[in-house]
């Protein structure tokens, strides 16, 4: 199937012309990339909604799951890819939560717990520099090495873009009063990044590096010296 025909597909699941069911059908018979560029092709086009087109990624990785799955029983525990693959799980969960209370902070009746929630999930959004950092450092060279330039070329381009963002919303979760619209804004645009990031990354970046390295010894120590996020599942880091 086409980029051109997949991403009519993604409009009609989004305007619900057509079942998720029969959309997770096309999405397993086209690559994480035709994937990607379906989406793109959508928010270019402006006729939809990025709130709608976030309700998507969260049903294509939940269609994906299975292969990150096959992906951590292949690399085996405590392998850097497993620990990867675990942090982004880790992130997939803030950002459920986040997108929750975004929602009741649009409806105005975020209590004051849950503030205190939002600014705690701001805290851990920022400390996912430590994962990029990991990657970048210790895993983007060596992949580079091997002539794996464009996944990586692409995914640090996607790190400088979400920092800024990230770095403001853990600003303004600090004094949510009179920051309601641009919150929910940050919330909307990393609830999408954020997951179609993961996506390319389980799906291409992290295979073609299992595939193609194999010094992963070395690559742990020198993970470990930069060291682990906030979330990082503790047995991985053991």
């Amino acid at each position: 199937m086409s980029v051109e025909s997949l991403a009519e597909k993604l409009r009609e699941m989004v305007t619900g012309e057509i079942s998720d069911e029969k959309v997770l059908t096309e999405i397993r018979e086209a690559s994480p990339l035709e994937i990607s560029k379906a989406e793109q092709k959508l928010l270019d086009s402006e006729d939809i909604d990025e709130g709608d087109l976030r309700e998507f990624c969260k049903i294509h990785l939940q269609a994906v799951q299975e292969e990150a799955e096959m992906l951590k029983e292949k690399a085996g525990e405590g392998h850097p890819i497993t620990t990867l693959v675990r942090e982004h799980e880790e992130i997939i969960h803030m950002l459920d939560r986040l997108d929750e209370l975004g929602d009741s902070l649009k409806r105005e009746d975020l209590d004051e717990e849950e503030k205190e929630e939002l600014y705690h999930i701001s805290e851990h959004i920022v400390e996912t520099e430590k994962h990029h950092e990991r990657e970048e450092e210790v895993l983007f060279p060596r992949m580079e090495n091997e002539g794996i330039t464009g996944p990586t070329r692409i995914m640090k381009l996607e790190h400088e873009d979400m920092w800024p963002k990230k770095e403001r919303l853990n600003e303004l979760a600090e004094d949510i009063e009179d920051n309601e619209e641009e919150i929910m804004e940050l919330i909307g645009y990393l609830s999408l990044n954020l997951r179609d990031h993961i996506f390319k990354e389980n799906n291409i970046l992290y295979p073609s590096a299992f595939d193609e390295l194999e010094d992963w010894e070395e690559i742990r120590k020198e993970m470990d010296e930069i060291g682990y996020c906030c979330f990082t599942p503790g047995d991985e880091v053991k």
